[in-house]
């Protein structure tokens, strides 16, 4: 998947989304790498995530994202 602010071919790796084993994004405004949008995966995480009770996004039964800002996986 690649990084939406800066291009790069990013993949997951201890739950956030890096190139070559860095986090960090300097075009991004949060300063994370965040994905093009796919599909049923999170932008922040990459994991595919389904719908949870009350609208929430959940990654194995988790609707924590340890990669987003709000700490919430989103589709957009």
């Amino acid at each position: 998947m690649q990084c939406r602010y800066c291009g790069r071919e990013v993949r997951m790796a201890a739950g956030k989304l890096v190139y070559n084993g860095s986090p960090s994004c300097k075009a991004s405004p949060t300063g994370s790498h965040v994905s093009l949008p796919v599909p049923g995966c999170c932008i922040y995480c990459g994991r595919q995530v389904k719908p949870g009770a009350g609208g929430t996004l959940i990654f194995n039964g988790s609707p924590a994202c340890l990669a987003s800002p709000s700490k919430k996986h989103s589709l957009l």
